[in-house]
């Protein structure tokens, strides 16, 4: 539908939905991208959607010029236990479990994996 009413008023729209963790996100997100342009531009449509940088080490590629996936652990590494004394000046959290999707508190995320969709809620249950 959004693709018909932006191609009534004249753009060229192109849709692609993309894996975050291919382009170097440490994260499993999926996301749908729209790029419309203006019929009377002239556009070069061939870096869309853009071409990957990373791949999903599980699987393989035959492509040289990727890197593997970055995986949360990596992402993480540098930053200290927040359980443990440290030399970082700000390093409260907390610990509030939220209950939606019938689970409760956080899920097991798998330190050599991207991680999963990263959830926030802003809501009366406490999250940000």
């Amino acid at each position: 539908m959004i693709k018909n009413d932006f191609t009534k008023v004249g753009y060229d729209v192109r849709h692609e939905v993309l894996l975050a963790a291919d382009y170097g996100v440490p994260q499993k997100r999926e996301r749908v991208f729209i790029v419309g342009v203006r019929n009377d531009l002239d556009v070069d449509w061939s870096h869309f959607p853009p071409k990957k940088t990373h791949y999903d080490p599980q699987i393989g590629t035959l492509e040289t010029d990727l890197e593997p996936w970055i995986s949360v652990g990596t992402a993480l590494s540098d930053i200290p236990d927040p359980d443990k004394k440290n030399s970082e000046l700000n390093h409260t959290y907390s610990k509030f479990k939220l209950k939606f999707n019938g689970h409760l508190g956080n899920r097991y995320i798998e330190p050599d994996q991207p991680a999963p969709t990263v959830t926030g809620r802003g809501d009366y249950k406490g999250g940000v």
